[in-house]
């Protein structure tokens, strides 16, 4: 049994909810990492890989940084493909009573940063879903720094080839699929996806209404004739 201090407990916890991003967690005026997370941190970071003991010869892997310069490596998290959350102190730490609460405020992805700072200049951040429908193929393409949203759908014998150059032409920072695809590694391959920019999701989750009414009520229109994607049901 690890002897693990009410800090590590809290920090356990918290990771258990987010175990597929490397998480930042606040301590004081410096971001901690730990165990797998603070490995594959300092080697992207340059950071210095230290550990504590966790009783009976274990030790536990961690690095830090200090909080002020947390986005000029956030950039570098991110720009190497990987996800990252940020755990804050949510109490003044005089005024707590025993352990300080700490919650996870932010997730960043690839491809849902819209700060400028954790951007590269004059190049766009594509978001993109990749959808398979029967013979069709289905892409949507989000830009969440600018607004920019495309759709489009390949159709025919010809389909797979020219979603796989439309995905090189458009190197997403990260894409999304549905659960359970079965191209899955050939789709992350076009686009030499890490772990953190390939995402997969539910239809379910999400979807309370229908794709077309959920992207309507979204623009607020009544119809989606005016954007030229009513007949595009794999993209939309």
């Amino acid at each position: 049994m690890d002897n693990l201090t009410p800090m590590l407990k809290q920090y356990r916890a918290i990771k258990r909810e987010h175990e597929d991003v490397i998480l930042l967690f606040r301590l004081g005026d410096f971001y901690e990492m730990f165990g797998e997370d603070a490995k594959v941190a300092a080697g992207i970071l340059d950071l210095v890989l230290t550990s504590r003991e966790l009783g009976k010869g274990r030790r536990l892997p961690m690095c830090g940084l200090p909080y002020h310069a947390v986005d000029r490596y956030l950039t570098r998290l991110l720009a190497a493909g990987h996800k990252a959350a940020i755990c804050e102190q949510v109490e003044d730490a005089k005024k707590a009573k025993g352990l300080v609460k700490r919650e996870v405020i932010r997730i960043l992805t690839p491809g849902t940063v819209v700060e400028e700072h954790l951007l590269e200049e004059r190049a766009n951040n594509y978001l993109v879903s990749v959808v398979n429908r029967d013979l069709s193929w289905g892409l949507a393409a989000a830009d969440c720094s600018t607004g920019q949203l495309m759709v489009t759908e390949f159709t025919g014998p010809d389909a797979w080839d020219e979603l796989c150059d439309e995905l090189s032409r458009l190197q997403p920072a990260e894409l999304l699929l549905l659960e359970g695809e079965g191209r899955a590694a050939a789709l992350a391959g076009v686009i030499g996806a890490h772990d953190g920019n390939l995402s997969t999701w539910s239809a379910d989750t999400f979807l309370t209404l229908s794709p077309d009414e959920s992207l309507m009520k979204h623009l607020g229109v009544a119809s989606l004739r005016g954007y030229g994607c009513e007949d595009l049901p794999a993209a939309v």
